[in-house]
């Protein structure tokens, strides 16, 4: 195999960033090792680790709403065959937010996102549009998923009365919105918050 790759900087500026939380998987504790100064110390490690410059999945979780991450995107190594690749690390891996006690502390997505047991990271968003929050009303059917963007429409009374978009969960339909947290069906008419990347021209219904 020949690279023929190069070095050479372009001159594109770097596309929109936001900072992520990283689902690196289970977390691994290694006690009793030693730095190149001879100092002990504990290390932790994701089973599906990144680094700056990785590409990454939004998380298409259940545990991928907008009160459990804080308002955050939440990625992860990309799956095989799943269309939700949604940019690349690009800079500043900050450390975990709490450092779990025991591996079995930080074992699943919920435990990890509720004891802050993940990195974040300034992702490059490759997605074009705007992201904003936005208020989902459930219909008591349907789910909203992360990167469908299908499911979303704007409901024109509920937006009229509240002086504000509110979109309502749908089967299909929707268009130019794509959900980046999860919402469960629940009952008709409750209200949660996500974040969405506004991509184009939106459906909507009374």
């Amino acid at each position: 195999m020949t690279d023929n790759t190069t070095n050479l900087g372009g001159s594109r500026a770097p596309g929109p960033r936001e900072t992520a939380l990283l689902d690196e998987g289970n977390i691994t504790i290694t006690t009793g090792g030693f730095d190149g100064h001879g100092r002990e110390r504990t290390v932790y490690s994701g089973a599906s680790p990144l680094s700056i410059g990785d590409p990454v999945a939004l998380s298409n979780s259940t545990d991928n709403t907008y009160v459990a991450t804080g308002g955050k995107i939440l990625v992860e190594q990309p799956q095989n065959s799943e269309s939700l690749v949604i940019g690349k690390i690009h800079s500043s891996i900050k450390s975990l937010g709490k450092n779990p006690a025991t591996a079995a502390a930080a074992d699943s997505l919920a435990e990890r996102l509720s004891g802050d047991h993940l990195r974040k990271a300034d992702v490059e968003i490759w997605i074009p549009g705007i992201i904003k929050k936005v208020t989902i009303k459930c219909d008591g059917s349907n789910a909203i998923v992360p990167g469908v963007g299908t499911t979303l429409i704007l409901d024109i009374s509920d937006s009229l009365a509240a002086h504000k978009p509110i979109y309502v969960a749908a089967a299909s339909g929707g268009t130019g919105i794509i959900p980046l947290h999860a919402v469960p069906a629940g009952s008709s008419g409750d209200l949660y918050n996500i974040l969405a990347i506004f991509t184009d021209l939106q459906t909507s219904a009374t």
